[in-house]
């Protein structure tokens, strides 16, 4: 059977992933960067981020990505 994601799973793996990159990069990148680092598209890497600085996981100060 295949598994089949949805939007929510997506979002969630994304989460962990952006968490260990901000984690194991000095914990504060650029979100050029950080977008290019876990290679998904602008908007959904802006959905992701609103959702973690909303969570209290990340800071966002301009373009400024920092783990808290």
């Amino acid at each position: 059977m295949v598994k089949r994601y949805t939007v929510e799973d997506y979002h969630a793996i994304h989460r962990k992933e952006i968490m260990w990159i901000l984690a194991n990069s000095g914990r504060k990148m650029e979100r050029s960067r950080l977008r290019r680092c876990a290679g998904i598209k602008l908007a959904d890497l802006n959905l992701i981020l609103s959702e973690l600085a909303r969570d209290g996981k990340i800071r966002i100060t301009g373009e400024i990505i920092s783990l808290i």
